[in-house]
């Protein structure tokens, strides 16, 4: 009897260690935005707004394997309209991809 407790208890246990490496997204990729003007720009994944970010500097989102609806919008230096920027982005496991803008 208790050894069946204990193959139990065993199993249990590599089951929980499975279960935290699936949750950890090992494969995870990433968006990199990539801010090349010297204007903030306001950021965007899949419509949902994330912040912003200052000119000349990068901001990176870590995102499962997939695609993506990107988009940035123009927050200061500009006449009339705001530039705004729009890509489809395919990532892979544990890709990294630029979506550059200025």
């Amino acid at each position: 009897m208790s050894r069946a407790i204990a193959a139990l208890l065993l199993a249990t246990m590599l089951f929980s260690c499975n279960k935290i490496f699936e949750d950890a997204a090992i494969n995870d990729g990433a968006i990199q935005y990539s801010n090349k003007s010297s204007d903030s720009y306001k950021l965007y994944l899949e419509g949902s707004y994330l912040g912003s970010i200052d000119g000349g500097t990068s901001y990176e989102k870590k995102v499962s394997p997939g695609e993506y609806k990107v988009k940035v919008i123009q927050e200061s230096g500009y006449l009339g309209d705001p530039i705004e920027k729009t890509a489809i982005m395919s990532i892979g496991d544990k890709e990294v991809k630029v979506f550059a803008f200025h």
